[in-house]
């Protein structure tokens, strides 16, 4: 089995084997602030530091750098890189960005990498997966657009399918008079199962030739406040965090 860890702008990459129990880091990625104005950094410098004994380590190595520097194309233009092998057998990828490049890999570790959003697959169902319950909710309102195009998205949902896809969303049917009125979109961890959003969604009561809603709005929000799960959660954070998972997890724009 395999995970990442984030911590102070470094990723690693850890590997245990099933049998042995033996645990090792596969390869670290290293972020390393070179300027500062106002702690805001202005330039950074990047290493990949890849274990050349492990088979998969350069494979999986190298896939987790490129999936990093996927959302910033200004990163990507501005970098430079190179590589080399020392007396260790470690491979060394030095890359040379903005400030781009730390909010790179803070949305990776936030976020992880967008998967497989085929509009043929199955609905995501709660069962899918292990769910936990709120813990301290908080709900406020919210009036967010969603585009007919993207309603279909929403209930869809999305069940991740490696470690580097870090949200599992779902939603659930509301019925008014028999009839479905709108959704409850929920937001989870893959890796905890912790319950982190839930969107109350209304569904429009126009629909098209094919009896598709024509648009949907979203009116609450309702968020995780307990500290073991998520630290200093307020209104605005839950909003931009949200309205991020839906961006880059669903392809969900909401306005």
């Amino acid at each position: 089995m395999s995970w990442i860890i984030w911590t102070n702008h470094r990723v690693y990459y850890r590997y245990r084997h099933l049998e042995s129990g033996q645990t090792h880091s596969l390869f670290i990625l290293d972020v390393k602030a070179e300027s500062c104005v106002d702690r805001c950094p202005l330039s950074c410098s990047c290493s990949l530091l890849v274990d050349t004994n492990h088979p998969l380590a350069m494979e999986k190595g190298s896939k987790l750098f490129k999936r990093v520097f996927h959302r910033s194309s200004a990163s990507r233009s501005t970098a430079t890189a190179s590589t080399a092998q020392d007396d260790t057998s470690t491979d060394t990828a030095a890359v040379t960005g903005g400030s781009t490049l730390v909010a790179d890999i803070a949305h990776f570790a936030n976020y992880g990498v967008t998967g497989d959003r085929d509009p043929n697959v199955r609905r995501v169902k709660a069962s899918d997966w292990t769910v936990k319950v709120f813990a301290k909710p908080k709900t406020v309102p919210w009036s967010m657009n969603v585009s007919k195009d993207d309603i279909a998205k929403l209930i869809r949902g999305f069940e991740p399918n490696q470690m580097e896809e870090k949200w599992f969303v779902y939603s659930e049917d509301v019925y008014e008079n028999r009839r479905v009125s709108g959704l409850k979109v929920i937001m989870v961890r893959s890796w905890t199962g912790i319950r982190m959003f839930e969107l109350d969604v209304v569904l429009s009561d126009e629909t098209d030739e094919s009896g598709v809603p024509v648009s949907a709005k979203v009116v609450k929000l309702t968020y995780e406040t307990h500290k073991k799960s998520v630290d200093g959660a307020d209104e605005d954070w839950a909003k931009s965090e949200s309205q991020e998972v839906c961006s880059w997890v669903l392809g969900v724009t909401l306005q």
